[in-house]
């Protein structure tokens, strides 16, 4: 568990300069949440996503010793977790690395802005697009179940990436000028509190949901998420899912990057370090209750995903 705690401290720090959805943590609790989801619900369904996770090219050189330190019992939800994360472990692999997959960035021009601000239209390859050829993988007849693995492990990333509000938009304004504007906010800072270092508001929104990746703690957060936001809360009529959907909750995302990050606009960022402004007084309490709402919600889809993704499976492929 130590050696975990290291790499988590390790994780955050890098993430400051870098997108990187939800921190590392983050992305464990949503499959934690996807985990007893599915165990309750399709047992069936969760067995065979296990089965395929543990068919992955790097299970032994990346997971085997974290899991070793697990209790036996707790190992499948553990590696379940760090298959979530696997997207931001391997960054630095540059076999498996897509750092375009993980955002799709529309433009977002606050109201009052002069006409002299353009905007740029979402680069390609991006998320969307991501996730799609991904979930193609999983049906072609041909795929190792090594390919498939890999490509399971993306679409459990990337259903947590389509909930970060910050992995949907970039601001265009005077400060903030095309082609790349704010960048997602990884070019916007802000300070947490009187006195307090700058940092950009992408990284103090990865951060919202937990700093911690003890597979324990994490565990315990996913109950507690679960108890807080029940299913019917987040979605009112939960259907079958189908590939396209990563559309609408990218742009549920988006919508809340300009109404809860951004504030319509109101929000004082900085492109400047020197200059970073200190965040309102309930900016801190309202954006946990978006960021472990959305978090929660990312966990129950993902928990559809895998369901629908396993009943697809051609006979045998699991095994």
């Amino acid at each position: 568990m130590n050696s975990l705690r290291l790499i988590g401290v390790a994780a955050i720090l890098a993430i400051a300069a870098t997108a990187s959805a939800w921190n590392m943590a983050g992305h464990m609790t949503t499959a934690a949440i996807a985990y007893d989801t599915l165990k309750q619900d399709d047992p069936q369904a969760l067995a065979k996503i296990v089965a395929i996770l543990k068919q992955h090219p790097q299970y032994d050189s990346l997971w085997g010793r974290r899991l070793e330190k697990v209790d036996p019992e707790d190992r499948d939800q553990a590696m379940f977790m760090m298959a979530a994360r696997w997207a931001d472990d391997i960054r630095n692999n540059p076999d498996y690395n897509r750092p375009p997959w993980h955002y799709i960035d529309y433009a977002y021009k606050p109201p009052g802005q002069p006409d002299s601000v353009t905007t740029e239209e979402p680069p390609v390859p991006n998320i969307e697009i991501a996730y799609r050829e991904n979930i193609d993988i999983l049906k072609k007849p041909d795929a190792s179940t090594g390919e498939k693995a890999v490509a399971l492990c993306w679409i459990m990333h990337l259903t947590g990436d389509s909930h970060q509000p910050l992995h949907s938009v970039s601001l265009f304004s005077t400060d903030y000028p095309a082609p790349k504007g704010d960048a997602g906010a990884t070019k916007a800072f802000v300070r947490a509190k009187p006195g307090g270092e700058p940092i950009n508001l992408h990284f103090f929104w990865d951060g919202l949901v937990t700093g911690t990746d003890d597979t324990r703690d994490v565990r315990k957060l996913a109950i507690e998420l679960r108890e807080k936001y029940p299913r019917d809360q987040l979605d009112a009529n939960p259907k079958d899912v189908v590939a396209t959907d990563i559309a609408k909750w990218i742009q549920e995302s988006f919508q809340l990057a300009k109404t809860d990050v951004y504030r319509d606009g109101q929000l004082v960022t900085s492109p400047s370090k020197d200059q970073a402004p200190i965040l309102p007084e309930d900016y801190a309490a309202k954006s946990k209750a978006v960021g472990e709402r959305r978090a929660t919600q990312s966990g129950y889809r993902m928990a559809d995903v895998l369901a629908k993704i396993a009943a697809d499976l051609p006979a045998g492929v699991a095994n």
